[in-house]
């Protein structure tokens, strides 16, 4: 069985409303910074580089067309430049994991070679091509910008349906919620397993009082897929959570 060390790449934040991050709180009482970024698997056995989603566009694409999000609000690096920082190359990479098809979790994918991989629920990308009024925004289907980033990339993707084991250590689980077709990760190290979540959880009090965000499709679905990933007894990383990037690696 291989162990990874799992490496939290960050490109930035933004600043939300707390309420966005903890349903039925009261918009307007504070705030929180909300992460963006992805991560980085580097295989302790083959040196193999595996990415868990590929994060948001950079601030000066933003700024130029004007794009109706705010990310990188402090003006941070590319994708390529962050990875550098720990040594990966983006020719490096083997295979790409993408949790869901959201704008923040799929875009740069021109980075990596064309004949990489890219895992994804079939239920998230039949979602994704049809999204409801509602998600639009989120997938980037907008009249007005090139959108949705991944639509170069299809003939990459590698159709999951459910949970799937990729290799021994390296798992996907299907935990719909936020979207129809959310996936997470468990990845063995060797100081344990952990769970990468996607947007699963947006801040601790997601993950230890079982209270879903402000931004899930389907309350029963993000309950069960919560219980699910509690069951693992795998600790859980989220993407959008400030003390996830508070250490240089896991594992």
């Amino acid at each position: 069985m291989s162990t990874f060390k799992i490496y939290p790449i960050r490109l930035g934040h933004s600043v939300q409303d707390y309420a966005f991050a903890v349903a039925r709180e009261k918009f307007g009482q504070k705030t929180i910074w909300f992460m963006h970024g992805c991560f980085a698997l580097k295989n302790n056995q083959t040196g193999e580089v595996t990415m868990m989603d590929t994060g948001s566009r950079h601030w000066t694409e933003v700024e130029k067309y004007n794009l109706p999000w705010t990310t990188n609000v402090e003006k941070g690096p590319t994708l390529t430049e962050a990875l550098a920082k720990v040594g990966i190359k983006p020719e490096d990479v083997k295979r790409i994991i993408l949790t869901h098809l959201h704008h923040d979790h799929c875009a740069n994918l021109e980075i990596f070679p064309k004949d990489t991989p890219i895992y994804v629920q079939k239920a998230e990308f039949a979602n994704a091509c049809a999204p409801s009024p509602a998600e639009r925004f989120d997938y980037t289907c907008l009249p007005y910008h090139n959108c949705p980033y991944w639509k170069e990339h299809i003939l990459q993707f590698v159709g999951v349906e459910g949970d799937y084991e990729i290799e021994p250590g390296l798992k996907l689980l299907f935990t719909p919620g936020h979207t129809a077709g959310s996936q997470s990760v468990l990845i063995d190290t060797e100081k344990g397993q952990y769970a990468y979540t996607g947007d699963m959880y947006y801040c601790e009090r997601n993950i230890t009082e079982g209270i879903q965000h402000g931004n899930c499709m389907s309350v029963i679905d993000w309950q069960r897929s919560h219980t699910k990933i509690m069951q693992t007894g795998a600790t859980p990383l989220a993407l959008h959570t400030q003390s996830t990037f508070d250490v240089e690696y896991y594992g």
